[in-house]
């Protein structure tokens, strides 16, 4: 199976998003809003050029970042889904705009054209794909598998818990500790929980002055990935 992750750059640098977790996540949020208030048709251009990337490259899942998709109206969402290829599951966060600064964050899984779930940050999400079981969650919200402090779907039914998979769709650029600490730990837990665990692959925004190569996935370093660029965004395809 060839997965894509695909790693959206910011337009500043690293210096421009200091302070706690909270207030780079409500930065990143402002910036995803002006890109898409500034020329709506060219924003939407820029995430589906990424998944034609995933798709020309027989990808058969792709996994954008928190609020990837900024829009305002039902019809733009469905636009986007319907312009998703057949042969493509998209996991991806949405951001539904309210003002300037704010709208309203969710993400959805689509398929065949048609968003089979829609989750957020309160919940971790599961769904079967060809008998592989996949979780997906918000950012930290990852941290539900160990903490318990909020809602973990079911184990999907007639999975093989070998295949085991967990998509983590991140905000901002995080740091070697989220790396090292949380999805390691995400892993383990359920590693003792369903004895196996295939791979937690974290989607992210960077800086742009990123250039880093390190993989955001557990475990670090045993799952081959190829980088390939697309307008200064990043698609990296996972082959399991």
């Amino acid at each position: 199976m060839k997965i894509a992750r695909i790693i959206l750059r910011l337009k500043g640098g690293g210096g421009e998003y200091a302070g706690a977790g909270s207030q780079k996540w409500q930065m990143q949020k402002e910036d995803a809003i002006a890109a898409y208030l500034q020329d709506k048709k060219a924003y939407r251009e820029r995430i589906l050029r990424t998944v034609r990337v995933c798709s020309a490259r027989k990808c058969e899942i792709a996994i954008l970042p928190a609020c990837a998709f900024v829009y305002k109206s039902a019809n733009e969402l469905e636009d986007f889904c319907a312009a998703i290829p057949a042969n493509l599951v998209v996991v991806t966060g949405t951001l539904k705009v309210k003002d300037r600064n704010n709208g309203d964050e969710r993400a959805v899984i689509i398929s065949k054209g048609s968003i089979i779930d829609t989750f957020d940050k309160d919940r971790i999400c599961s769904f079967a794909y060809k008998g592989t079981p996949i979780f997906c969650s918000i950012s930290s919200s990852v941290k539900f598998f160990y903490d318990k402090a909020a809602a973990v779907d079911a184990f999907p039914r007639r999975c093989d818990p070998q295949k085991l998979l967990v998509f983590d769709l991140g905000h901002f650029q995080y740091n070697a500790r989220y790396l090292t600490q949380t999805l390691n730990k995400v892993r383990r837990t359920l590693v003792k929980e369903h004895g196996a665990c295939r791979a937690v692959i974290l989607s992210f925004w960077c800086f742009r002055t990123y250039s880093s190569m390190t993989d955001w996935m557990q475990p670090r370093n045993e799952l081959h990935r190829e980088r390939y660029e697309e307008g200064g965004d990043f698609v990296d395809v996972v082959v399991l």
